[in-house]
């Protein structure tokens, strides 16, 4: 008690309620900005979760066609890359 008695008289009352105001508004300033990213960071987990199932629920054959379009593109750069690099070397 006589800790927060020369508090008290140290820096007032009204000063020492100042700062406990603005420390608890800090607080609940906090703790609002953290529900909001949360909310955010839920509903983004919710659209991941729906792109997955939507891919899930493709054909298998589908899935594979798209693959193989993917590697004959990936190799067709990959044969221009060597072209290019034979070419800057020369």
């Amino acid at each position: 008690m006589k800790f927060l008695d020369n508090i008290l008289e140290k820096f007032g009352s009204q000063n020492v309620i100042i700062v406990c105001v603005s420390i608890l508004v800090i607080i609940i300033g906090i703790i609002v900005y953290r529900a909001i990213k949360l909310k955010m960071y839920r509903k983004e987990i919710v659209e991941l979760e729906n792109q997955m199932n939507a891919i899930k629920t493709l054909p298998i054959q589908y899935r594979l066609g798209r693959v193989k379009v993917l590697v004959k593109t990936c190799q067709k750069y990959l044969k221009n890359m060597k072209y290019m690099k034979l070419n800057l070397m020369n």
